[in-house]
């Protein structure tokens, strides 16, 4: 038996021209994950962050059009600098932020290695 999510997730492949093979590959998971999501509504949340993105959706239209309190002012700035791009940069950008997460690189190793210049502010 479907769900609202499934319908959604139905739907917006349909909209893509995409199929369910498609959106198991872009999330690396089973044909089957694909269709017991569909089919029992039930996403993971790391999941429901890669679907939304390869759906190029916002993750609060999977999770039943709830609002996402986003406490955070500069996770808000990013997810409305992210809505408002293309599709192919939001692609590229998520593929450069999946390299950085995949980074085997310990923490306390992380430093930028060319500091940034200081910012001069026009005075008028």
């Amino acid at each position: 038996m479907e769900n609202d999510i499934g319908k959604f997730i139905k739907s917006r492949l349909k909209e893509l021209k995409k199929t369910q093979g498609w959106l198991a590959e872009k999330v690396d998971v089973s044909n089957v994950a694909v269709t017991k999501w569909i089919k029992s509504g039930q996403i993971s949340r790391e999941n429901v962050m890669a679907v939304a993105n390869a759906l190029h959706v916002p993750a609060d239209m999977l999770l039943g059009g709830k609002d996402i309190t986003i406490q955070n002012e500069f996770e808000r700035q990013l997810i409305l600098f992210f809505r408002g791009m293309s599709l192919d940069h939001k692609d590229d950008l998520l593929s450069i932020a999946n390299n950085l997460y995949n980074l085997d690189v310990p923490n306390n190793k992380l430093s930028n290695p060319l500091p940034l210049p200081p910012v001069k502010r026009e005075t008028q």
